[in-house]
């Protein structure tokens, strides 16, 4: 088993200027403990980095599932907007129609219906 001969604090400087006190701890560990320990953190690592790379795609998924959403949305905006115009235009024809029968007869009981 490691076992921990001294420990003492140490004042650095951070990166930023700021002074930081750390603890230095002196372990003594047999070569099986260390690549034991080794041997963990590049379990570790590498399963962080699967965990980082998941989270990249998902991001990006996710990035593409917003444009494709929008894009649809405003796709289905035009068609709505196209179906409501051609369903005004016959009204509008049958109005102009009518308001230019009404301006060549100055009858305005021809523009109401019975």
């Amino acid at each position: 088993m490691a076992e921990v001969h001294e420990k003492r604090n140490k004042k650095i400087e951070g990166q930023n200027g700021e002074t930081k006190e750390v603890k230095i701890v002196k372990i003594d560990a047999t070569n099986k403990e260390l690549d034991s320990l080794k041997k963990k953190l590049e379990e570790k690592t590498k399963l962080a980095d699967e965990y980082l790379s998941r989270l990249k795609y998902l991001q990006a998924d996710f990035e593409n599932y917003k444009k494709r959403e929008a894009r649809d949305r405003k796709n289905f905006e035009m068609s709505a907007t196209e179906g409501l115009i051609k369903n005004l235009l016959p009204i509008i024809d049958a109005f102009e129609i009518a308001i230019a029968s009404s301006n060549k007869n100055f009858n305005k009981a021809s523009f109401v219906r019975n």
